[in-house]
């Protein structure tokens, strides 16, 4: 049986959290625990893909800002590099090698987006932080990389999301992708217009992942949002998830069942033929 708390020791889930706090809670509710009701921590990596990233979001972000004509590879590779030391410390990377390669890295992720997307929108905003209330009164909130107005439907708009990491998510799940419900909504407010796209930009995979919005869609998601929070609410076990994704948890280090494996993980394909 899970461990109980009780109802002192249990956390309060704060009044404004992340659409990837949600995420973490689905995948390890201890996750919460530690986030919400303890000081306890691993010690910090230099995430250097997380400061590349940004910096990539910083230079679309001024490329954006240009004019449509001058949105070309020379000037996105220039965006980048005006941005670099505002969103990457040399003392991220061990070497000014390192640093080289990841520059370099960034340099491709701008000329394939140039190559591959469509460079001539004109944002009504970028890099903008939303936020939208659920029932029970918690804000969720996040920064969207680009409102553009919709080029089908006029009187909308469509939610534009840079990926610089990760596999593409399949076009059938976007819809019950967390983020993506919260950037609709809150983003739908902000405009005071319907959101009737959110896009998914790869730029390592040069794949664009799409969610025509209807508007049932945008009750719904308001719907799964606020049960979602709800149950962050009530929970009073927070049982761990032990997996792969705790080689990426911040707490590992000080949780117990991090990496954890049960005989019952352990099941062997009959054809093996040994």
């Amino acid at each position: 049986m899970p461990e109980r708390f009780s109802p002192d020791e249990i956390p309060v889930v704060p009044r404004r959290i992340s659409p990837s706090v949600i995420g973490r809670f689905a995948q390890c509710r201890k996750t919460a625990w530690y986030r919400f009701a303890t000081d306890e921590r691993g010690p910090d990596v230099p995430l250097c893909t997380f400061a590349v990233g940004n910096a990539v979001h910083g230079a679309l972000d001024k490329l954006f800002g240009l004019s449509p004509g001058q949105r070309n590879t020379e000037n996105a590779e220039l965006a980048l590099r005006s941005v670099w030391r505002e969103h990457v410390s040399a003392n991220v990377f061990e070497s000014a090698l390192e640093e080289a390669e990841h520059g370099m890295t960034a340099l491709r992720l701008m000329a394939s987006f140039v190559k591959t997307f469509d460079t001539n929108a004109r944002p009504l905003c970028r890099e903008r932080w939303v936020s939208v209330k659920v029932d029970g009164g918690i804000e969720i909130y996040g920064k969207v990389d680009r409102v553009d107005p919709s080029q089908s439907i006029p009187g909308t708009v469509e939610v534009v999301d840079y990926k610089t990491t990760g596999a593409p998510i399949d076009r059938f799940d976007l819809p019950d992708d967390i983020a993506a419900q919260a950037y609709a909504l809150a983003t739908s407010q902000l405009a005071g217009k319907p959101v009737t796209r959110v896009r998914y930009l790869y730029l390592a995979h040069g794949k664009e992942v799409v969610w025509e919005v209807e508007e049932e869609d945008l009750q719904a998601a308001r719907e799964r949002l606020t049960s979602r929070v709800a149950e962050m609410r009530a929970e009073a076990a927070f049982p761990p998830s032990p997996g792969a994704h705790c080689s990426r948890c911040a707490y590992a280090l000080v949780c117990p069942a991090a990496g954890r494996v049960d005989l019952s993980d352990l099941s062997a394909p009959a054809d093996l033929g040994f």
